[in-house]
């Protein structure tokens, strides 16, 4: 199968993973945001540069992917005792890069400058995504996950509330908040590039190029007291 990453329109640009049906996982539910109450809290800590998402998308039928990093600039996470209880995170999105090509590639810039078009993030009229936590609790998994955290994900100035298990770890003046993968469908925040919504019959050719709905999301946090 022959698909330029040229012509599939960098179609990996959002997208990442592979194989018929991808290999995202069912996406976890996304419902309207929730007002963010004030919390009472003992420590407020900042985040560090050098925090990151990292984003994974793939075609829908078809196998290729992309995945790459996105710089999380700035926020803060507001401790009770031992436990996190509110924060808040903003993304970079003009900082998106990608992981599986060298910027010296000819097509990195191409598939780069595609995801932050209207196509995909908009990023010159939505330069920053932010997460907001609206909650927060204690819940243990075999993967190792600490917490059940919760909050409004705002992507192109649209947010949904999302629940997704992540690890906290406090030690000395520093905590470091990281969530394993889990999966967001990304037309639920209005990002439709290729995607079934938008391209009507599936054929043959049609499948070729669609980039699943779902992108993968994980992310590593790390803020110091003060």
């Amino acid at each position: 199968m022959r698909t330029s990453l040229f012509t599939a329109s960098i179609l990996a640009l959002a997208a990442t993973v592979s194989s018929c049906g991808g290999n995202s996982g069912e996406a976890i539910e996304a419902t309207d945001a929730v007002e963010v109450e004030d919390v009472a809290a003992s420590a407020t800590y900042t985040v560090e540069n050098g925090s990151t998402l990292h984003w994974e998308g793939f075609k829908t039928y078809a196998s290729g992917k992309h995945d790459g990093l996105i710089s999380i600039t700035e926020g803060q996470l507001m401790t009770e005792g031992s436990e996190i209880v509110g924060g808040m995170f903003t993304i970079d999105m003009n900082s998106i890069a990608l992981n599986d090509m060298q910027p010296e590639n000819e097509y990195y810039g191409k598939l780069v400058g595609h995801l932050k078009s209207d196509d995909f993030f908009n990023a010159e009229m939505f330069p920053t995504s932010k997460f907001e936590i609206s909650s927060v609790e204690a819940s243990a998994d075999e993967m190792g996950n600490t917490h059940l955290v919760s909050g409004n994900l705002t992507i192109r100035d649209i947010s949904k509330n999302i629940t997704f298990p992540a690890k906290v770890m406090m030690h000395d003046d520093m905590v470091h908040l990281s969530a394993p993968s889990f999966t967001i469908d990304r037309t639920q925040w209005n990002v439709m590039y290729d995607s079934e919504n938008t391209l009507g019959e599936l054929t043959d050719g049609v499948k070729e190029k669609l980039i699943d709905h779902n992108i993968k999301l994980d992310f590593d946090l790390k803020a110091t007291k003060g």
